[in-house]
């Protein structure tokens, strides 16, 4: 069968998806608009729920009643996916808060859910003089030189609240009985759960910004509750706030309706899905993730550091197996391991950082043998990239990546998405791992015995070339979000060193030796750029370690 033939599964029940996706929104504009006066203060304790636990109970009520009969009972029907954020804005009114623009405050890094910064990005991009990190439950009082904002140590009585807010509510509930979605005790179950959280917390991330003086926000997303307190409480008092994009958008629950100030994307894919759902264009930036920073700001490991560290033969050709919770089970990873296995291809199975969290990958050791391992976190991801053939994801950022560093990207993926159109992983999608095997081998021989193979390779290499135009056209995310956070706040997230200048070379006690353009530490990767550039070793000026690791990153001279 032609590959071709495999990708037009995505499609099935696109249409009946769509529908109750549109329908899920209204019942949310309805519960915003009805439940709006449940509030502490000035806020409506119901802008700050997180929806798609709702959206589930929905889902499952659906098998008993139709979408034709939830229609019926919508007040605010949405009719185009446009019209969401229009509606979502009319009914909350949260983008007409005034912005209170350069106050000499510092900014705010929610880092518990999703920001997900290596260490790097703390300590280049983000100055301890102008930074605090916000977090709920923690016993350091710092991180990397930052101060640490625990709200758990801010105390709020919230019994009397509680009560308050829950006798309003039953009696809002009991008007509504025969409603099949707000009368639905499941739903109210929920309802009642996640307001007694936000009630929790309320207190704390009002005393936060009442105790300090904060200019920007920044989040990794502004699905949970934590996150959208933070963003709306902080909106009331003029703060600006960017939601930076942490993943694949690969569904629309938890990235639509959007509250932050600036939500700041990867690329195209994800502005366009962004603004099909209504967002304002001039709400969006494509500034990339500085996670991925390290892909041109650094050299990666060498092959033979690779193999010392994994036991595999430097000889052998492999594929790295990007595992996410819930997508790749053991019996289906068996099957895959099996089949290249057969072609004598090695297998790396890097696990998700929540399944190495949980303890969940423990599983995966079952699976190793000679020319199969799993790599936990001793080996950085771009690394290992780095040092195989081909990359095989199900649905990940990590095929992006991949891509970026210039290794073939297949797809191994049987799921239907309704989020942002990532249209090259369609055309890279073989959900038959035998098949898939096949295709693996072909890319790293370079040969396809079948037309259709040699179709998909010219698919593979269409894909790797339009990644910078379209998919993640930045290179230095860091400084991006670093020009943004000023644009909206007039603060410098980092302060340059006044003892470097342009044209400096500098190093610390490892070998790297690099040059200062712009303010930014390039990395000379070998001698031959000495030569081309006419620099010499005796102009090194030498530095500490902690001092280089605190100078931003551009991109390596090669």
């Amino acid at each position: 069968m032609a590959v071709q033939d495999k990708l037009n599964f995505k499609n099935i029940g696109a249409g009946l998806e769509k529908m109750s996706d549109l329908i899920n929104f209204g019942f949310y504009l309805d519960l915003l608009e009805r439940f709006k006066h449940l509030k502490y203060r000035e806020f409506p304790l119901v802008y700050f729920l997180n929806i798609q636990p709702f959206f589930n109970i929905i889902n499952e009520k659906r098998k008993t009643i139709s979408n034709r009969q939830l229609e019926l009972v919508l007040k605010n029907k949405i009719n185009e996916k446009k019209e969401l954020q229009i509606k979502f804005d009319q009914i909350t009114q949260l983008r007409e808060k005034p912005s209170n623009f350069y106050k000499k405050g510092k900014v705010a890094l929610y880092d518990e859910l999703n920001l997900r910064f290596t260490d790097n990005v703390y300590l280049e991009y983000f100055d301890p003089e102008t930074t605090v990190i916000v977090r709920t439950a923690t016993e350091n009082k710092e991180f990397l030189e930052i101060p640490i904002h625990n709200l758990e140590n801010d105390t709020f009585d919230n019994v009397e609240l509680n009560t308050e807010i829950e006798e309003k509510a039953r009696r809002l509930f009991l008007s509504f009985k025969d409603h099949p979605i707000f009368g639905h005790r499941p739903f109210q179950a929920k309802f009642f759960q996640r307001i007694r959280y936000v009630i929790s917390w309320i207190g704390p991330i009002i005393k936060f910004f009442e105790k300090m003086d904060i200019s920007c926000l920044v989040v990794g997303g502004a699905a949970d509750e934590i996150s959208r307190m933070l963003i709306l409480i902080g909106a009331s008092k003029g703060i600006p706030s960017v939601c930076l994009q942490h993943g694949m958008m690969s569904d629309n629950r938890g990235w639509v309706p959007t509250i932050a100030s600036k939500d700041a994307v990867y690329g195209i894919h994800e502005k366009e899905f962004l603004m099909s759902w209504g967002v304002p264009s001039d709400c969006i930036e494509i500034t990339g993730h500085p996670k991925y920073d390290r892909i041109f700001t650094e050299s990666h490991m060498s092959k033979m550091d690779f193999c010392k560290i994994t036991g595999i033969s430097p000889y052998l050709k492999t594929v790295l197996i990007a595992t996410q919770p819930g997508l790749w089970s053991i019996s289906r990873l068996r099957e895959i391991i099996k089949y290249l296995n057969d072609y004598k291809i090695g297998v790396i199975i890097k696990p998700h950082p929540t399944e190495i969290r949980r303890g969940s990958f423990i599983a995966y050791k079952a699976l190793e043998n000679k020319i199969v391992k799993v790599v936990e976190s001793e080996i950085h991801l771009h690394d290992i990239i780095q040092n195989v053939n081909v990359v095989c994801v199900d649905y990940s950022t990590v095929g992006l990546e991949a891509a970026l560093l210039g290794k073939p990207v297949v797809y191994a993926t049987n799921k239907v998405h309704d989020g942002a159109n990532y249209s090259y992983t369609k055309y890279l999608a073989v959900p038959n791992l035998k098949k898939l095997a096949y295709i693996i081998r072909c890319l790293i021989v370079n040969r396809f015995e079948e037309k259709n193979i040699t179709d998909y390779r010219v698919k593979v290499q269409e894909y790797k070339n339009s990644l910078v135009y379209k998919a993640y056209p930045e290179q230095l995310a860091g400084k991006n979000l670093s020009d943004l956070i000023y644009k909206l706040s007039g603060i410098k997230s980092y302060i340059p060193k006044k003892e470097l200048s342009d044209g400096m070379m500098i190093k610390g006690s490892s070998e790297k030796v690099y040059l200062i353009q712009n303010g930014m530490k390039r990395q000379i990767q070998d001698h031959g750029v000495f030569t081309r550039l006419a620099l010499d070793m005796k102009n090194v000026h030498i530095f500490d370690d902690d001092f280089i690791k605190k100078i931003p990153s551009g991109i390596v001279l090669s």
